[in-house]
């Protein structure tokens, strides 16, 4: 693992984290789409992740929705049905 990446906005959202938090643990952006920003905590010297090319035409190609979950959360299940 080269690394950890976070999400965070330039403008404060409920469901992203506070950029100044990963930035006090040594975070830096590394890449930005609008409003949005890339944070990375690199461990080595391989390659610096960046935003994908789907996700800077922000355009949704498939209509398709698909979800990942675990058990960790008691409410997940029900939330996603």
């Amino acid at each position: 693992m080269s690394g950890i990446c976070t999400l965070t906005s330039k403008k404060k959202k409920p469901f992203i984290g506070e950029k100044k938090f990963f930035e006090h643990y040594g975070f830096k952006v590394i890449d930005t789409i609008g409003d949005y920003e890339l944070l990375s905590l690199q461990f080595d010297s391989f390659e610096t992740h960046r935003f994908n090319d789907s996700a800077r035409l922000t355009k949704i190609d498939n209509q398709e929705f698909i979800i990942y979950y675990s058990p960790e959360w008691p409410y997940v299940e029900y939330e996603v049905k």
